[in-house]
């Protein structure tokens, strides 16, 4: 299997020189290794010494370095990365994210033993509200909320569905597609084990004119325009028809 791991940064350099080597160290090399994975790391705008200190850290990692001249959102990089990606599989991480030790074992695994699935979004590790200190082998949560710091899927599922909805800004795209996949018949999850290493919300730091009030009203007004209900109403909605679209 090979997985094509996606990372859209914004003067991320120094996140990136702590999360890159992990993607190497997290899982044996040799004989043994269970996934053949490329790094792509796009690159959205940054200044020019901050794009220049991406590149080399990307480089330094035997990572594919990609990068737009100007600013224009989370959505447009992923799906411009997604598009140069070549393998079967895509995992999504945030810059300020880790990988734990064992991933692509459970990954491959999980992909292997799932067929029709959507997507896998794993639960975070951290000291914020929400986050976990303690992983659960096995447990595996249906939903369509999920987040996309660590968020993988297979490529057709992304090509059958059209990929991230370009007209959210930063939040509800990964909820989106999510929903979008469950009413195909693909089921999402949520995953417990092991649980990734995430400073939430570390990247938004270097967004100096990022509005996180602002861009979330407009980006749930869109959602609930779009679908015509809530986020919490569209994921009861999706797993309560998943049933007979998965028997189909």
């Amino acid at each position: 299997m090979k997985v094509s791991v996606v990372i859209a940064t914004f003067r991320g350099a120094e996140r990136l020189k702590r999360l890159l080597p992990t993607i190497r160290t997290c899982d044996p090399v040799g004989p043994g290794k269970p996934v053949d994975v490329e790094t792509i790391v796009f690159d959205d705008g940054s200044p020019q010494s901050d794009a220049e200190a991406i590149a080399r850290v990307v480089m330094a990692e035997g990572g594919i370095p990609m990068r737009h001249p100007s600013n224009r959102g989370y959505a447009a990089c992923v799906r411009d990365a997604v598009a140069a990606s070549t393998g079967e599989v895509v995992l999504l991480l945030d810059d300020d994210t880790q990988l734990p030790d064992g991933f692509f074992a459970v990954l491959r695994g999980l992909m292997e033993g799932l067929p029709g699935v959507g997507v896998l979004s794993w639960r975070s590790r951290g000291t914020n509200p929400g986050q976990s200190q303690h992983p659960v082998p096995g447990l595996l949560q249906q939903a369509t909320q999920l987040a996309s710091y660590c968020y993988a899927f297979r490529r057709a599922v992304w090509d059958e569905v059209g990929g991230f909805d370009t007209r959210f800004r930063f939040y509800c795209i990964d909820s989106d597609l999510c929903v979008r996949a469950t009413l195909a018949g693909h089921p999402c999850y949520r995953v417990w084990w092991p649980l990734v290493p995430h400073d939430e919300h570390g990247g938004a730091v270097d967004t100096v004119t990022f509005d996180r009030g602002d861009v979330g009203r407009s980006d749930v007004a869109l959602f609930e325009a779009k679908w015509g209900a809530s986020g919490d109403e569209m994921e009861r909605r999706a797993l309560a028809g998943l049933p007979q679209r998965a028997d189909r």
